[in-house]
């Protein structure tokens, strides 16, 4: 068990470094926000379905116990990415990454009322440097010319947090597979309706980057995530997840300038 809760802490290292260049993969993309979030989590809902089909498990996805967690888990999450590309459009990337990942934050402040998770001084510690370090970084490149996109971010910011502390409890109940299917389906559903109101100037252009961020970032990263978070304490789950910003800030300075 040892050996595999160390496995989890490298996954999710791995998994911030390459969730970090979300920002610089859309950065160049036309499409709304709604409209890259239906095509990742419908994306990445297909591919987990798939898997499921092919390992003959379809029996799995039936709903047990927290089942309008489940949902409302999906339903979350969608909200946290739509408004998050909605940020990233309308702020600087360190700005936006700085107001988004205040989420870790409230994660570890959100672990012991909801799961009983004692939170650790070396949890406040580190939560406090990364956060200091983000803040160092971003500031001197500080421009809000959309104050829209800051109360964006932060709520982004939220959702987020409330995303991570619900599937923390959903791996205790349901496979990673399982959670996939659910989670990234009804947050395709619950995105869809403003995504295809929005313009399709674009699409074309941006498909093969969706349908990345879809497979790679979404996916096969989900499969990775979920089986982490099953053996990582969710306020360790927070501290890593600042990797992502460290990486991401970057990969904005090499590929942005």
């Amino acid at each position: 068990m040892r050996s595999r809760t160390q496995a989890g802490y490298l996954e999710l290292v791995l998994l911030g470094v390459l969730w970090g260049s979300i920002g610089v993969i859309i950065e160049p993309i036309r499409v709304g926000a709604a409209g890259i979030a239906l095509v990742r989590t419908a994306t990445g809902c297909l591919l987990a379905l798939a898997y499921m089909l092919l390992r003959r498990r379809v029996a799995r996805l039936r709903l047990r116990r927290s089942a309008w967690l489940l949902i409302a888990d999906g339903v979350l999450l969608a909200v946290h990415w739509t408004l998050m590309f909605e940020a990233f459009k309308r702020l600087s990337v360190g700005t936006a990454i700085l107001l988004v990942f205040i989420g870790p934050v409230l994660v570890a402040v959100g672990a012991w009322p909801l799961l009983r998770e004692r939170v650790e001084t070396r949890t406040i510690g580190a939560l406090a440097v990364s956060l200091g370090g983000m803040a160092l970084i971003a500031i001197p490149a500080w421009e809000v010319q959309d104050p829209a996109g800051v109360v964006y971010a932060l709520l982004s910011a939220v959702a987020f947090a409330m995303v991570v502390l619900a599937n923390k409890r959903l791996t205790a109940i349901y496979e990673p597979a399982t959670i996939l299917v659910w989670q990234l389906g009804v947050a395709a559903l619950a995105v869809a309706p403003v995504a295809l109101t929005g313009t399709l100037d674009g699409f074309g252009e941006a498909l093969p980057r969706l349908l990345m961020l879809g497979a790679l970032h979404t996916a096969a990263a989900g499969f990775i995530y979920f089986a982490a978070v099953r053996v990582v304490k969710v306020q360790h789950v927070g501290v890593l997840t600042y990797l992502e910003p460290a990486t991401a800030i970057a990969y904005a300075w090499i590929f942005l300038s």
